[in-house]
């Protein structure tokens, strides 16, 4: 009985010391992050999409970066080469006032001045960030813990071990989150799982994954992503390997043109007859647009992973619902997936019950569909009525006024 009284009192004092443990050491790596100012480091990236099965490879990164300050863009200047299954594909670069992108396999090469350029170099700013590691590179070392991390109690700390990662003797430390939960979102995270690897021997982060549970409509989700770095050097970025982030590392074979912007897809214009298609269903029947003669045919291009897809769903079958009696066809033609039973599975759960279709080559092509959703509503007489993309709250009133015109 005193055994087990001891046992009691002892095992919350422990769980105490190791989350104290975690929060001073994860303390102290944050502080030795704020000091980085440039360096090179040599990065693996494995991902699993939620809706995905596998963790996949998603490159290895060569980078070398210099942190600027008071840039409206990126928090560095950056050169990051991409090698995919041990082939290199690309480099992008960025110096503070031009953006490059440009391959050593032949002359290719594009660049964008910053004043010129600035709202396409943000488009892709995303992208680019998602590749970069970012307790190096980001002004608040994130995914490291904040402050106020530390003292909110839907964070949990835990010291797991020391361990070995890319032979260098680590502290595996962990953080778990639990969100607040929004009804009124179709995607929810229910937990955040982040772990950690801190070298012993400079108390920084080599390693960091980042797993979810996440409640998507109906489904429970799992995703994850992994951060791992092979070797790095860090402030000590001088001569040769500074010169990386300069213009003049660029081959010389290279032939450096200015960036022209490529002509935006304009979706069908209204009044235009829409092109006819035969595509088959989830029950491998064809089904043609011809089928709908005399009908108003409501058509979303979408992709069952597709956040602002999901985010439609429920209006469009709201809207079959309300309108099929009186001639409305809702059809959803899928531009990516291409498992049957997993679709299926995926709309009964969540009681879609209009037609889903797999897209083809040749409908995409016709439709001029480079963003989803894509919706379209076609007259009954075969014609346009009204094309637009991506999802906003107007996008139920514009399609009731619509069809109560033309019903």
């Amino acid at each position: 009985m005193i055994k087990l009284i001891l046992l009691i009192v002892i095992l919350p004092l422990s769980f105490k010391s190791n989350g104290q443990n975690a929060k001073q050491l994860l303390q102290q790596s944050y502080s030795k992050c704020l000091t980085i100012k440039n360096g090179y480091y040599d990065l693996e990236k494995r991902i699993k999409w939620m809706n995905e099965k596998d963790t996949v490879d998603y490159g290895q990164y060569k980078f070398y970066f210099r942190k600027l300050k008071n840039d409206s863009l990126y928090t560095v200047a950056f050169n990051s080469e991409l090698i995919y299954k041990g082939e290199y594909i690309r480099n992008v670069m960025y110096t503070g006032s031009e953006y490059v992108t440009f391959s050593k396999k032949d002359s290719s090469a594009k660049i964008m001045s910053n004043a010129k350029w600035t709202k396409t170099i943000m488009d892709r700013r995303h992208n680019d960030i998602f590749n970069f590691y970012l307790p190096f590179t980001s002004e608040d070392c994130m995914p490291l813990p904040k402050a106020s991390d530390y003292t909110d109690g839907r964070h949990i700390f835990k010291f797991i071990a020391k361990e070995l990662q890319n032979k260098m003797l680590c502290y595996h430390l962990q953080m778990i989150e639990y969100p607040k939960f929004d009804s009124s979102e179709i995607i929810n995270i229910l937990q955040r799982k982040y772990d950690y690897w801190i070298n012993t021997q400079d108390q920084l982060p080599i390693k960091y994954t980042a797993s979810s549970k996440i409640l998507n409509s109906v489904d429970t989700l799992n995703e994850y992503m992994s951060y791992s770095l092979k070797k790095y050097n860090l402030n000590n970025l001088q001569g040769k390997n500074l010169m990386q982030l300069q213009l003049s590392s660029i081959p010389a074979y290279c032939n450096l043109q200015d960036y022209i912007e490529t002509k935006k897809i304009e979706l069908l214009s209204t009044d235009e007859l829409a092109p006819n298609w035969t595509l088959p269903s989830l029950n491998s029947e064809n089904v043609s647009l011809a089928d709908y003669k005399g009908q108003i045919v409501l058509i979303d291009f979408f992709y069952k992973s597709c956040y602002p897809c999901l985010k439609a769903l429920p209006i469009l079958q709201s809207l079959h619902q309300k309108y099929q009696s009186k001639g409305l066809a809702v059809v959803g033609i899928d531009i990516v997936d291409k498992d049957n039973n997993d679709l299926k599975t995926f709309f009964s759960k969540r009681g879609i019950n209009y037609k889903i279709l797999l897209a083809d080559k040749d409908v995409v092509n016709d439709y001029k569909i480079s963003v989803a959703p894509t919706i379209y509503l076609i007259d009954k007489n075969g014609k346009i009525l009204y094309a637009n993309t991506g999802f906003n709250e107007s996008f139920e009133a514009k399609l009731e006024e619509l069809l109560k015109n033309n019903l």
